[in-house]
């Protein structure tokens, strides 16, 4: 990416993510597409003053949307926590906030940690780039490394993606079925007995989607979660084999006290 393709992105890009995914408001001067959306794979390690790394990198896998927040799953180990970063965009070290969303079944641990990482581009080859954070603790840090997975710049009509895609919910811990409409409306349930309804939105020309979802029916169910969502040939959790088409889906409540972790294959016609 040359210096002025960099600048004219980097101009679109604003200043501090506030989106209703995070309870707070959008000025009118501020873009509503962030330089950084993307699909990304990475790892985030912990170390400790002084010695090895207290425990092996966790890998991660999700996306950051077009309005500069990131939703990622741990993959291996996969937790089920929803990891959410706000404010991935801007140029050189800028401030993102993390917020982690624990499974279902950790009540007593569950809701928003909140950090603060100093974010950095890192060198891309190609079209895909890398995010570097950095998190200082008391006792040591966390390392943040994040590649954006190559870009397929294509459009993918929702009428060949459509279908009904089966699968987990590695955050509320249960198995889930969504229909995908030619719409790009989502419908669907989930073990628990909620009622899954929602949309997809195009993130820019890329193969990545804004998700909208509420989840109804049980008391437990009763939230809205905004998020990302897209689709792939492979499967990156390790729940399934072999290739297909498979659909992530991973977001948050606004309070980040639910999240969802769906990792969906479509099943055969």
């Amino acid at each position: 990416m040359n210096r002025l393709t960099l600048r004219t992105g980097l101009a679109v890009i604003m200043a501090l993510l506030l989106s209703g995914a995070c309870g707070c408001k959008r000025t009118a001067d501020q873009s509503v597409f962030s330089g950084t959306a993307g699909i990304y794979s990475g790892s985030i390690a912990y170390y400790r003053f002084p010695g090895p790394v207290v425990s092996a990198p966790v890998r991660l896998l999700g996306a950051i949307g077009q309005e500069g927040v990131g939703y990622f799953i741990p993959v291996s180990p996969a937790t089920g926590a929803v990891q959410v970063f706000r404010n991935l965009a801007g140029s050189g070290e800028i401030t993102s906030f993390q917020y982690e969303v624990r499974p279902e079944g950790q009540r007593a641990a569950r809701g928003a940690q909140k950090w603060e990482i100093r974010i950095r581009r890192g060198g891309g080859s190609g079209n895909s780039r890398r995010l570097l954070g950095k998190f200082n603790r008391v006792d040591g840090y966390a390392a943040l490394q994040l590649r954006e997975l190559p870009r397929t710049d294509r459009y993918i009509s929702f009428a060949s993606r459509g279908g009904v895609y089966r699968g987990i919910d590695l955050n509320r811990r249960t198995m889930a079925s969504v229909t995908v409409h030619s719409d790009g409306k989502i419908s669907g349930t989930n073990a628990e007995g909620c009622r899954i309804s929602g949309s997809l939105t195009r993130v820019g020309g890329l193969d990545l989607f804004d998700v909208r979802m509420t989840l109804a029916g049980a008391p437990e169910c009763r939230t809205g979660i905004t998020g990302v969502a897209f689709f792939d040939i492979r499967d990156r959790s390790g729940r399934f084999s072999g290739a297909g088409s498979y659909l992530y889906l991973i977001g948050a409540s606004g309070d980040f006290s639910h999240g969802v972790a769906m990792v969906l294959r479509r099943r055969s016609q």
